[in-house]
């Protein structure tokens, strides 16, 4: 026998906000003095709970009695373009923080919600550069793989009459290179130290700052790629990179 709407509303908001509060259906029990079957049966819609009932949960669960009773207000939200990959990870971190995992497992978990879309946008940039594949994996570091894996089990879940089969090949082969090269990128390990920060600091005329693990890191793309491979070429190379921050024509 169905529900009734009154009690499937009930039955919904108790699930709802028990999943908000992330408590087990025990502890939820425990806390509003009511038995573990009971509330088994509110949540599942066949009970026929009483308002002292209802009032007890709503004070176990800090909210008020209406929200346990009343149909959720649907409510339209906007979303604008590039917004949706940071409303997903701030709600992958929330989820988390409500279920109290590692500081670990939450920031590996929300790298993974907020990186795993690039990789099928670039799908459409083929054929990637190095530097593109070297960015793409600096971005997802150090959760690299399991980004990608993601991705592609994302991509997989779209499979059926409305998406061609070309177009899931497409996003498996980029996935297969992008693995292929980080592990390639892996094994060969870190460029070499061509100069030192203070080396360069001392170049160009500045004190250490923020601006100067900025230009390690740019130099590094360069080392990266093959662009630069001599300690002349770091210093010149940096030396140029600090001027066309300084010149607001250049870095437009």
């Amino acid at each position: 026998m169905q529900p009734t709407p009154p009690l499937a509303t009930i039955a919904a908001a108790l699930r709802r906000e028990r999943e908000r509060v992330g408590i087990s259906l025990a502890e939820l029990a425990r806390r509003a003095g009511l038995a573990k079957s009971t509330l088994s049966q509110l949540e599942a819609g066949t009970g026929n709970p009483s308002i002292e009932t209802l009032w007890s949960l709503g004070v176990a669960l800090d909210v008020p009695f209406s929200r346990l009773v009343e149909p959720p207000t649907a409510q339209v939200r906007v979303i604008r373009s590039g917004e949706g990959q940071r409303l997903g990870a701030e709600q992958a971190d929330a989820w988390c923080r409500r279920m109290r995992t590692s500081t670990r497992l939450r920031e590996t978990v929300t790298l993974c919600v907020r990186q795993h879309l690039p990789l099928g946008f670039m799908v459409h940039r083929q054929p990637l550069s190095l530097r593109q594949i070297d960015r793409y994996l600096r971005a997802t570091a150090p959760c690299e793989v399991d980004v990608i894996v993601l991705s592609v089990a994302d991509r997989l879940a779209t499979r059926g009459p409305r998406t061609a089969e070309s177009a899931i090949e497409r996003h498996l082969v980029l996935a297969r290179l992008v693995l292929q090269t980080h592990a390639r990128l892996v094994e060969q390990g870190p460029p070499p130290r061509l100069v030192s920060g203070d080396e360069l600091a001392t170049a160009v005329g500045r004190p250490p700052g923020p601006w100067l693990a900025d230009a390690l890191d740019a130099l590094r793309e360069e080392q990266v790629v093959g662009a630069v491979v001599s300690r002349e070429q770091a210093m010149r190379f940096v030396e140029g990179y600090v001027r066309g921050r300084d010149d607001p024509e250049v870095r437009e």
